[in-house]
């Protein structure tokens, strides 16, 4: 996967090779790119891979779960996903260094924020709020949700929601004081 960038939104340029086809999320923070990639043909389980010049990759982790969001903010990394066993269900995983990951919270872990069965797909940090977003995967309904954390690690289900015809992915992003979310409509 090619990484380009850009100062100026308009004029781009190569940067750097992620070696997989697919790159499932990206962020940087703390002077560090990460990457998750999926596990061979499947995205199951994903690589966690880690750059300081989006040239030179090295994997740090392999996580048993779908990352399908990754952010950094006030001193920690935030990814978030689907668990790789069951019917669709959250998970968010959290790092202080970028290398040693540890599941924070699920929905099979007993969390009820997530008993709903959404998959999250994005996550952002800014103005000492986490925010991710998720879809819901059972039959109980669409629409799009998100969820807060002050920490990244006890997330509540006090945030907004959106339904009618809008895609299962979305992407959240925090700037300027604004919470941004980008859904793909079908």
């Amino acid at each position: 996967t090619t990484i380009v960038t850009s100062s100026d939104g308009r004029l781009w340029s190569p940067a750097g090779v992620i070696p997989f086809n697919y790159v499932q999320a990206l962020a940087w923070g703390n002077g560090t790119w990460i990457a998750a990639v999926p596990v061979g043909n499947s995205t199951l389980s994903s690589i966690l891979l880690e750059s300081t010049d989006l040239r030179t990759w090295t994997p740090v982790m392999t996580l048993p779960d779908t990352i399908l969001g990754v952010a950094y903010g006030n001193g920690r990394w935030t990814a978030v996903g689907n668990l790789a066993s069951g019917p669709v269900s959250a998970v968010v995983w959290g790092s202080t260094d970028g290398v040693h990951w540890v599941r924070v919270a699920s929905s099979s872990d007993g969390n009820t924020v997530f008993t709903y069965h959404y998959q999250l797909s994005s996550v952002a940090y800014g103005n000492g709020q986490w925010i991710a977003v998720g879809s819901q995967g059972s039959s109980a309904g669409p629409g799009l949700k998100t969820f807060t954390s002050s920490d990244g690690i006890n997330w509540a289900a006090n945030g907004g929601s959106l339904t009618g015809q809008w895609a299962q992915e979305s992407r959240t992003g925090l700037a300027n004081g604004q919470s941004l979310r980008c859904d793909h409509n079908h």
